[in-house]
Parts: structure tokens; sequence; C-alpha cells
């Protein structure tokens, strides 16, 4: 999905949007100018200003406006104009909910200055309007933003945006039960978003860091991944570097975002970030199996100071689903896996709750996972291959499980392949479009993992977590899968070698068709491949919901042994339900 940024509004622009509100009035509807007219002709000189028009009463922006309308009352088609920067679809919506927005435009002009909305009034906000429905955010979401935006020029506090509910909340401790991920409603399939700085943020800018945690909660998440520390350079440069040593009151605010989290219903997979920030503890001894620290400096009141932090927040310190030794710590300051398991240790023996992992490994291989998954993790962690093409990149995932046998057989995939500018050594990043995404999620849960969204939005929050691909569709299909999913315990994929236990035939070496069967007759399939119509030979009989990733569309499927189904997507399909 595009997203569409707003021209800017430099300081003539009133004076320039004034003049041409006038004469839109005046010369082509002589009198009031209706709530269509405004949204659809403010918001498109607006645009041609922003893509280098002259603004002016007589310059190109308007003439180009007024040809248009020329047009159309003459019942001719528009004139396209050159292609620019700014260019803002018109979204179908509009013309139904056009007038609703200015009729709450009035309303706030009139409740706070007692006067009608003037001319540049109706040009920016209509504009912002437009640009915020064509990224794809409801209306009553867009409203809320503008909202906030004008009582903020007029200098009035906003009023605090409503919390919103959690469609399907985790309950009590996130916790694993053989090898299915439970909380207290049962099995589930882990979905969380990448928000790696959205605490730094917060550290700046609460309202906005909330807005994002309510974006997460409104479509499903079960929470956020989140560094705690991050400093250098980079960060430094962003002005996004945090730490109990670079962040006054870095303890208190951190507490408050706990608290945030926790009444969106939200939770945290902690992520240590940049490790080396943290002095190194001295050393620890192996005492009945596990790990004592011998002191309690640095890495270890870190740890402690985390744990007490969650048990404050909510009695439990189930606000904590995950809890880290470092991302990618063997180049952010802690090579050593020893050292990592001392430190989630640590975090463990001060009360903490969460499922552990270490840090992902530089790659994907057994030995890696084994050796960063070490006691006391729960799980591995994995920053899934990026190579290749969307398939490449699923079947990847696929082929932790079924070929890697790590010695954990649960793990989080807490930084796979995902789109924008900010992921790095991605090949082919354009492919990965909401069906690849979700994609990519559902095999991760097939294959007995967390998935953790990631996007540059992701990395570092911009225009919002919302613009990228897979937002939506990752955490929707999460809930179409069955809850217990990771309960199938025979994965394999669709190739001769698997004649007994495949459902479907792929029809050549192209298509794969990925997953897991249960012992009761259940499976749940991944099936990708170039894009277009590809006709598969049902191999036994079955009943299911074939299902599309983007869109979470579910259509019944039924096949019979011999048939041949055809079938169509651009990415893949999810495909569950019985042997019968």
């Amino acid at each position: 999905m595009a997203t569409f940024n707003a021209p800017p509004w430099t300081p003539d622009m009133d004076k320039k949007s004034a003049t041409f509100g006038e004469k839109l009035e005046r010369e082509k509807y002589a009198g009031t100018v209706d709530d269509l007219g405004w949204m659809r002709w403010g918001s498109d000189w607006r645009q041609h200003v922003g893509n280098g028009c002259d603004g002016s009463e007589h310059g190109e922006a308007t003439r180009r406006v007024f040809t248009n309308i020329d047009e159309i009352r003459a019942g001719q088609p528009p004139t396209v104009w050159p292609a620019g920067a700014y260019d803002v679809p018109w979204p179908p919506s509009m013309d139904t909910d056009a007038p609703v927005f200015c009729q709450q435009l009035r309303a706030l002009y009139a409740t706070h200055q007692h006067r009608p909305v003037d001319y540049n009034g109706y040009v920016r906000w209509s504009s912002d309007y437009r640009i915020g429905r064509a990224n794809g955010y409801g209306h009553a979401s867009v409203w809320a933003k503008i909202e906030r935006e004008i009582l903020t020029i007029w200098g009035i506090e906003p009023p605090p945006l409503p919390v919103p509910v959690h469609p399907f909340p985790l309950r009590g401790r996130l916790r694993l039960q053989g090898t299915v991920f439970v909380h207290d409603d049962g099995a589930v399939n882990p979905c969380f978003a990448h928000a790696g700085d959205l605490f730094a943020l917060y550290v700046r800018d609460k309202q906005r860091a909330t807005d994002e945690m309510s974006k997460m909660t409104v479509v499903g998440y079960h929470g956020a991944r989140v560094w705690t520390l991050l400093g250098g350079e980079y960060w430094e440069k962003e002005d996004r570097h945090v730490g109990p040593d670079i962040t006054p009151d870095y303890w208190p605010l951190w507490d408050e975002f706990l608290q945030e989290m926790h009444a969106r219903k939200l939770r945290l997979v902690v992520s240590q970030g940049d490790i080396g920030q943290l002095d190194n503890d001295s050393g620890s001894a192996l005492r009945d199996g596990v790990r004592r620290l011998r002191n309690s400096s640095g890495r270890t009141a870190f740890a402690q100071r985390m744990a007490r932090a969650a048990l404050d927040c909510d009695g439990t310190g189930s606000i904590y689903a995950f809890f880290d030794g470092g991302n990618e710590a063997w180049q952010t300051g802690e090579p050593d896996p020893e050292r990592l398991a001392e430190f989630v240790q640590a975090y463990k023996d001060a009360g903490g709750t969460a499922l552990l992992t270490l840090t992902s490994p530089p790659g994907e291989e057994k030995a890696e996972l084994d050796a960063y998954s070490i006691a006391p993790a729960d799980c591995f962690d994995v920053h899934s291959y990026r190579g290749g093409h969307w398939y490449d990149k699923r079947r990847h995932i696929f082929s932790i499980p079924y070929e890697g046998k790590p010695n954990k057989k649960n793990g989080i995939g807490s930084e796979p392949p995902g789109n924008g500018d900010l992921v790095s050594v991605t090949d082919n990043k354009d492919e990965l479009n909401h069906e690849a995404v979700a994609c990519l999620a559902a095999m991760s849960f097939i294959g007995r993992m967390a998935f953790v969204w990631f996007s540059g939005e992701g990395v570092r929050i911009q225009q919002g977590l919302e613009t990228q691909e897979g937002f939506e569709a990752c955490p929707r299909i999460s809930q179409l899968l069955p809850r217990d999913v990771m309960s199938f315990a025979t994965m394999h994929h669709s190739g001769n070698s698997w004649e007994r236990e495949r459902v479907l035939v792929p029809p050549d070496d192209v298509v794969r068709i990925d997953g897991a069967t249960h012992t009761d007759g259940r499976f749940a399939y991944v099936l990708d491949g170039p894009a277009g119509t590809h006709s598969l030979r049902v191999q036994r009989d079955f009943t299911g919901s074939l299902i599309n990733p983007a869109t979470g569309e579910a259509v019944a499927v039924e096949g019979r042994a011999g048939q041949t189904l055809s079938l169509s997507w651009e990415r893949g399909r999810v495909l569950v339900g019985r042997k019968l």
C-alpha cells in the first residue's frame, strides 16, 4: 500500500488558499461552495501547489482546478495532469464521508472560535482528511487526528483519546504447554508488532507513542517488541537514544510506559537493544544446574529493576510476554551466550515471569540457534532469512523446524523479513505486500514460532506503523489459524516423499505446499508460488477453508482424491481443514 503525504503548509499558504477559496466561491459556485466542492477542489488545488504549480490567484494550480470543474460540468472526462509527488487518489467513501467531516469541522470552529470555517481552513483540513482516508485510516481516526492538530494550533489542550477495546487480548501469563503457547483462555498464536523505538518515542512524545499503541490494540496485536536500550551515533542523530544512564527519569518513564501498554491490554516482547550500554557483571557460578550471579551491578541491577517494574505494573509480571538478553547481542555488545544467560537468569531470579530468550544468532542453522538458546532460555530467537524472493523467505521459516530441528521446540521470529526503507539487507523488498507478509506469519505459527510483524516503521516510527505492508493482515491470520496449530506434530512438504501424508499435490517444483498435520486429521498449509492460477491434484479427501492472507477472506473448499483444484493467488494462500 502506497503512503500519501501532505504537501508542506508554508507560511504563505494561508493567504494563497484564502484567495483561491474566495475565487472558487465567486466564479464557480456563485455563492457557497458545498462540502464535496471543498473536499475535492480544495485538496486538488493544494496537491497541485505541492507538486510545484503556482498557487497565486491566476496561477497554474487554480487554472487546473477550474479546468477540471468546467470539464465535469460539460460532461467531459477531466484532464489528467502530469503526475507529481503529492498526488492523492479520491477514496470512494469520500462522497458520503466528506459532508460528515465538514459538519464536524464547522462545529469545532463554532465551539472554540465562535466563527465559521474560513477559506484556508476548508482547503487545509479537507486536504488532510482526504490524505488520511487515502492512507487507509477510518473516518473517526482521521477526524481525531485533525481535531487534535487544530486545537493545538489554537493553543487548546486536546481531549485525551479514548482507550480502544482489544478484540482478543492475552489473559494471564503467556506460557508454554508442550509445544503450544497458551494463556488463561487456552491455546494462542502470539502475534506482536515490532515497535523498536516506541519507548524512546514515548520519552519524547507521549501522545504520539500512545496513539501507536492504540493502533496495535484496534487491529488485535497481542503486544509489541520494544527496545529498552538504544545508543550510538545513529540513534543520537535521530534523537531516539534511550537508556538509564542517558535518559533522565528513565525508570519512572518506563513504569508509566508499562501502564499505558497495560491499559490497552498489550504485552511486551522486551528486547534490550544495545545490551553493550550496560556494564558487564563480574561473573557467575553454576549451582544446582542454574546460573547464579556473583554480584549485583550493571546488567544484573538492570535485569532486577526490569522484573520489579513488571510486577509493580500488574502484580503478576505478565505485562512482559518475552524477555531477551539483547537484540543481535553478538554485534551490539555481548557475543557470549553464557553472559546473556546470566542476564536473563538475573531477571528470572528477581521474580520475572516472561518467557526467556537470549538473542537471535547471526544465522538460522541448528547449531547457531542451539548455542543462543541455552538455559534458562525457554525458546530460540531468530531473525530469519531475507534473501531471494518472497517464497524463499517463507520456505526458510518452514525449514527451521522441518530441517533444522533446534533443541528448543518453540521459538519467536522477532525480526522476520519486512517492508520499509529501514529494513536492512532484504532482497526483493517490493514483493513483500500484505499477502506475502501474512504468509510469513502463518508459516511461523505452523512452525511453532511466535511472530513479530516487522517493518521499517517498526525500526523507527515516522509516518506510523499502519503505513507498512501487513500491519492488519498478520494479527488477523493469527486468529484464522487453529489456535492449537502448534500441536500439529507432523511437519511436511507436499513432495513425493510425503505422498502418504499430503493433501494436495503441487503441479511443479515452483509451487510449494508446506505445513503440518495433527493426529486427528486436521491440517494447516501455506501454498505459494508465482502469481497466477495453478492446478493442484487432490491426494486425499478433505474439507476446509482457503484463506486469502491479505484480506482474511475465507472460502469453504472440498476436495476428493483424484480431483483437480484450480487456485489463484498473487503471493499465496493458507489452507486449513481436516482429512476425511
